[in-house]
């Protein structure tokens, strides 16, 4: 039996830097990774943006980590070694509530501490994008966002606490953990290990996880998306991330000038289905980012499309057990804000379940 003071389960990007500052600490800790590497499951497929923090709502945790990241993201990165590129970001409307949206958003980001922000016309949307399509309205300005390389990142946060004396079990799916006195005893991989706490950062799977410990009150329905990449000769097309504030709700698009060079597009809204990792790529949802880019960028070569990719993302509802049935009920609207999961019978087992884009 392998004995840690604290076992993170899961090795996407909230575990690799959960393990990372543990090792700030004189305490023994490890990783626990169902799969063959870090960032194999949703840290491998997202838009990689690091957000100014206007888009959140005030007086949450999440505002509050958003902002004060966008402010520090690039020293993170140079202290890891990691790319990152401060390219700003500009939200742009074609439509009466596109440019009201972006008057409302404009307010929540100085309620937030965001710095920077400014309301751009027609004409200055197109001094920063002159590729855009000229029928845009209007756009919202934010100087603090960014774009970073997602691997690049989990797996500096993953060879720094390597470095710092962690220990990483690959290939390791927790399939039981039981409270003891003293802590908790974790099955996984055919391996024993005893802890005297645990991070649950187990991505889509996190409810499960926290289920082995106690009755269900988080679930996670996931989302998902589609993307597209364009080649890196398309580099300078676009100059910021760019956000579409569609007049449909639910029907924008991302285009982020990722750090090396290429475009990427997305991310549509499909059906998720059951949780996968593998989660294909839909015709449904590829149809749709091309038709919003003939409305928003009509001139950007699709033809220097080189692939493209889907994702789900965790969704995470609270839910309440029915006293007659036993069925699991979750409630109307998912978490919005970052919700650290802490059951008060559980002293030691914290599930980082409520972190979402």
């Amino acid at each position: 039996m392998e004995h840690y003071d604290v076992i993170v389960i899961g090795g996407g990007l909230l575990g690799c830097f959960s393990l990372r500052a543990l090792t700030r600490y004189k305490i023994k800790a490890a990783l626990l990774e169902a799969r063959e590497d870090v960032c194999t499951g949703i840290s491998r497929a997202n838009t990689a943006i690091i957000y100014s923090g206007y888009d959140t709502k005030p007086d949450t945790l999440k505002s509050e980590m958003c902002v004060r990241a966008s402010h520090s993201f690039d020293k993170l990165c140079a202290e890891l070694g990691v790319r990152y590129s401060p390219c700003g970001s500009v939200m742009v409307s074609f439509g009466p509530k596109g440019e009201e949206s972006l008057k409302k958003k404009l307010e929540q980001g100085i309620k937030n501490g965001v710095q920077g922000l400014r309301l751009l016309n027609r004409e200055q949307v197109l001094e920063l994008e002159p590729n855009l399509s000229p029928e845009v309205r209007s756009g919202l300005y934010a100087p603090n966002a960014g774009t970073v390389n997602p691997w690049e990142l989990g797996i500096a946060a993953a060879e720094n606490a390597w470095d710092n004396g962690a220990d990483f079990y690959f290939n390791t799916e927790v399939t039981g953990i039981e409270r003891t006195e003293s802590g908790y005893i974790v099955n996984a991989g055919g391996l024993v290990f005893a802890a005297k706490g645990i991070i649950n950062c187990a991505g889509l799977y996190a409810d499960r996880i926290s289920e082995m410990v106690s009755e269900p009150s988080v679930r996670i329905f996931p989302d998902a998306a589609d993307y597209y990449v364009l080649d890196t000769k398309v580099t300078g097309y676009i100059n910021h991330v760019i956000f579409h504030e569609s007049e449909e709700k639910d029907k924008g698009l991302t285009l982020v000038p990722t750090v090396d060079g290429n475009i990427l597009l997305g991310p549509s809204r499909v059906d998720a289905g059951d949780k996968n990792y593998a989660f294909p790529s839909s015709s449904e949802g590829l149809n749709e980012l091309f038709r919003l880019v003939k409305e928003v960028i009509p001139g950007l070569p699709m033809t220097q499309v080189i692939r493209s990719f889907a994702a789900q993302r965790p969704n995470p509802y609270w839910v309440h057990t029915d006293p007659a049935t036993g069925a699991v009920i979750r409630e109307e609207r998912s978490i919005s804000n970052f919700t650290l999961h802490e059951d008060g019978s559980m002293l030691g087992f914290i599930s980082l379940i409520g972190i979402k884009t």
